[in-house]
């Protein structure tokens, strides 16, 4: 029996520094604390820039440096602390699963969305590990992270109808020079220590017109889990799950005019790790450990995810009404590697007819991913006290892959396995809000789609015989 932990961390340091421009009077600071007092969360949950006590929705809005600050680095430390979300990790960083309150995350089909502004990253099937694949981009150029419990398919899709995570990304610098860096050291009882470096720069490369946004971090994960011999309990590789993770991103803003705004992003991030942060348990009731607190007999690893995301933003402001074209091209790999020897080697051997002791390894390879292209149009209404509207459509072309593979050696086919998948949608939506008061008003919502999934099953081997069926939805 296996069981997933988190890290402890016990120690941690924090240094930072930053370049700003310009200085601050006891005069500004204290007329910028007494501001701070009644200072407005504007929030981008319903599409269009919204007081956070005006959105029809349950929202929080975060900033991640509340938390990078104190050392949780992970978007999982940051969903620890908000209550109707359970966030369940499946053993290492970017691995697990988000659900908001009233619809859990209960099959392989995700209904918990991840964005990067107006960038869906989330799979739109279930064919590709995507209900338990998130993006975590706490330590880049980010403003805030907005988290909306709740169904939010009419402007979102799909993928939100449990709720979304939006990272609203930092707008780069138009008029002044800003940069900040960081450094963070932690240690894990019984394990190792950890380092996270991270940086931003902002530069204005034509004043009020053009400016740009290179941020990058690299992070030591520390292990602390042991893997141990089944037998004799016999420490085999210490801190096993241990990994890194680094991340870069590059954010163009071109304002050529005032109502004429365009914006391209790149963003990668890779994480690996040897093993998964799971511990073998001595029963079913999940309290004491097969051998230690914190050892397993399972040969995990590695494992590896890595996200790709290239996205170009358009607005422009007719007056009555603001014109929003994103395009956007998304790409996620999800790769591991189990050791089956121990408990398929003998079976190898006689299903092959070899003598025993022919087969020296049996690796299980698993790999999944998707490749994304979105195109959306919409039209949102100026901000009015009366009605506000936001009507638009939706394309989506969606690839995914999902392979499963045993090749004992020497070569011997037990299983190979292989489903490939191809998504299509469009869709139309339209959000409606009527104020009959300061203190009353109505929102409704539609969204129409049109989908097609076209599903291949290849399966071979030993185990399973052979399939090959085409299946179109």
């Amino acid at each position: 029996m296996l069981k997933t932990f988190k890290n402890r961390c016990l120690a941690s340091t924090f240094i930072s520094a930053a370049a700003l421009t310009g200085g601050v009077s006891a005069q500004d600071q204290t007329a910028a604390d007494e501001q701070l007092d009644f200072e407005e969360i504007v929030v981008t949950a319903g599409r269009r820039q919204q007081s956070l006590q005006d959105v029809p929705a349950s929202v929080v809005a975060v900033s991640p440096e509340d938390f990078t600050l104190k050392g949780l680095q992970q978007i999982r430390d940051v969903l620890s602390y908000l209550p109707g979300i359970q966030y369940t990790e499946v053993g290492s960083p970017g691995r697990g699963t988000i659900s908001a309150r009233g619809v859990p995350q209960s099959s392989a089909t995700p209904v918990f969305g991840i964005y990067v502004d107006d960038t869906p990253l989330t799979s739109n099937t279930n064919f590709s590990n995507g209900a338990n694949t998130l993006l975590d981009g706490l330590l880049l150029d980010i403003e805030r992270v907005e988290i909306i419990k709740g169904p939010q398919g009419t402007l979102f899709g799909a993928t939100s109808v449990g709720g979304l995570l939006r990272y609203i990304s930092r707008d780069p610098a138009l008029e002044e020079f800003r940069a900040s860096f960081s450094a963070d050291t932690s240690v894990v009882k019984d394990g190792e220590w950890g380092h996270t470096f991270s940086g931003r720069v902002s530069v204005p490369i034509i004043k009020n017109k053009l400016g740009i946004t290179v941020a990058a971090y690299y992070q030591e994960q520390p292990g602390f889990v042991d893997f141990v011999d089944g037998a004799t309990g016999a420490i085999q590789e210490e801190d096993v799950n241990g990994g890194e993770a680094e991340g870069y991103s590059a954010d163009l803003f071109f304002t050529p005019t005032d109502e004429l705004e365009i914006r391209l992003k790149y963003l990668r991030q890779e994480n690996s790790a040897e093993s998964l942060s799971n511990v073998s348990l001595a029963d079913e009731n999940g309290t004491d450990g097969l051998f230690g607190d914190y050892d397993s007999i399972e040969a995990l690893g590695p494992i590896s995810l890595d996200y790709e995301i290239y996205s170009g933003t358009i607005n422009y402001d007719f007056g009555g009404f603001t014109f929003t074209s994103t395009t956007s091209h998304t790409e996620y790999e999800n790769s591991s590697i189990t050791d089956l020897t121990a408990a398929f080697a003998g079976l190898t051997d006689l299903l092959s007819g070899s003598p025993p002791g022919t087969t020296t390894l049996v690796p299980f390879v698993a790999s999944s991913g998707a490749k994304k292209i979105v195109q959306e149009v919409r039209l949102t209404s100026a901000d009015s006290d009366a009605f506000e509207w936001i009507v638009g459509g939706y394309y989506t072309n969606e690839e995914t892959s999902n392979i499963q593979d045993v090749q004992a050696v020497p070569a011997f086919n037990l299983l190979f396995a292989d489903f490939p998948s191809d998504y299509t949608e469009y869709a139309a939506f339209g959000n409606f809000t009527y104020y009959f008061s300061d203190k009353f008003d109505i929102t409704g919502g539609v969204r129409i789609s049109d989908t097609k999934l076209v599903l291949n099953t290849l399966i071979t081997g030993v185990l399973a015989g052979a399939t090959d069926i085409t299946r179109t939805d």
